[in-house]
């Protein structure tokens, strides 16, 4: 079968299962919710951590798996088990403990698998990879509307929630078939014990490569200050919803609205990418109108308001984010899959750090005055840093 055919086979497979993974997670941030003993802010920010810890430490180890194993069978074996685990939230969604256990163990197996699927997706575009990886955020994004609405509807109106845990659990089937049909010969080949072990990257060497690149470094930089300041929409949109827009039902709303700008970002830099090459100007762009909008959702008290400053702030996020994604892409094969986890443990700290600062600061401020602050600090951050990489090129100059 011809790649063309297969990447776009991929590609209707990964949104049929982002329909099913958006409405397991909404069900299960809504579950989770309606259950808090301590204060929603507290839950949330709990909620959060056990979520993305998993994305700061098992993508370093991820990397080193993609390097020894087959990637395909990595990224089926991950399908697998979060199919299986969708089946255990089906049955036992009502205990609280399970919800967070669950969502630990979920992000451990995508922790792990991602560095693989990074690979299998650079393997299956080969040098149409930019666009391929904006185009599956479009496909990702459409996923997350839709699902997010079927969910909103089994949680709220229909009250079967555990129908969306059983939606989402078969939704990795299409992708456990299609990747069956990809043949050998488009795969990267793994190398043998022997070549691990004789030149074998450790993740030290990873990070010396990453730091003196200077375009790699200057893109991380500004990416994980952007994760750190926009990035808390896990706590932050709930209590908005919650404390500030009428209940929880609104937060649908702000689902849809999030998926709605990214995937208009990503049809944003689909077209841009046909006609220029992504750019640390791009990043910075976005990083800053991200940024501002995190401030103005602060200052806004209408809920219309506050979804179209989101609408905007979801597109500046991900025109940063698509620009920078194929700057940190490493063509050494060799290194490829180490940094990328390496970058992803990074930007997944600062995110956690984002959304424990928020479930904390509402606790004293609200989350209108947090936002605020949150939004404005890592604005003088950025700014404090390309103005030292600007002096300092001027002084090599």
């Amino acid at each position: 079968m011809p790649r063309e055919k297969l990447l776009v086979l991929y590609q209707w497979a990964l949104l049929l299962s982002t329909i099913g993974s958006s409405m397991q997670a909404f069900s299960a941030s809504m579950d989770i919710v309606t259950r808090a003993s301590l204060p929603v802010s507290i839950t949330l920010a709990i909620a959060a951590l056990l979520t993305y810890w998993p994305w700061a430490v098992f993508p370093l180890f991820g990397g080193i798996l993609s390097d020894h194993f087959e990637r395909r069978t990595i990224v089926r074996g991950a399908q697998v088990l979060l199919s299986l685990q969708s089946l255990l939230l089906a049955c036992f969604h009502t205990e609280a403990a399970v919800l967070y256990i669950m969502g630990t163990t979920g992000g451990i197996i995508g922790a792990l698998s991602n560095p693989a699927q990074l690979g299998l997706l650079r393997d299956l575009a080969d040098e149409k990879y930019a666009q391929a990886n904006a185009k599956i955020s479009v496909y990702n994004q459409a996923g997350q509307i839709i699902g997010v609405t079927v969910g909103s509807l089994l949680f709220f109106q229909a009250n079967l929630a555990e129908v969306a845990y059983i939606a989402d659990a078969a939704s990795y089937l299409p992708v456990i078939v299609v990747l069956g049909l990809l043949p050998k010969t488009m795969l990267t080949s793994m190398p043998t014990v022997a070549e691990c072990t004789q030149t074998r990257p450790t993740l030290k060497e990873a990070r010396t490569f990453l730091w003196q690149d200077a375009t790699l470094k200057q893109v991380l930089i500004l990416r994980l200050i952007l994760a750190f300041g926009a990035s808390g929409g896990y706590v932050a949109q709930r209590l908005l919803a919650s404390d500030v827009f009428g209940g929880l039902k609104t937060y649908t709303w702000f689902t849809v609205i999030n998926s709605a700008g990214v995937l208009i970002g990503s049809s944003i830099a689909a077209r841009l990418f046909r006609k220029q090459q992504p750019s640390v100007r791009g990043v910075l762009t976005g990083a800053i109108g991200s940024l501002l909008l995190t401030v103005a959702t602060g200052l806004s008290h209408s809920l219309p308001l506050t979804l179209a400053i989101l609408l905007g702030g979801c597109i500046a996020y991900l025109y940063s984010s698509e620009h920078s994604t194929p700057l940190l892409v490493v063509k050494d094969g060799r290194l490829r899959e180490r940094v990328a986890g390496l970058m992803q443990a990074t930007t997944m700290i600062c995110t956690i750090m984002c959304n424990l600062l928020i479930g904390l600061l509402t606790l004293v401020i609200g989350v209108l005055s947090t936002e605020i602050v949150l939004g404005a600090s890592c604005l003088l951050i950025m700014g404090l840093y390309k103005a030292r990489v600007r002096l300092r090129e001027k002084s090599l100059t």
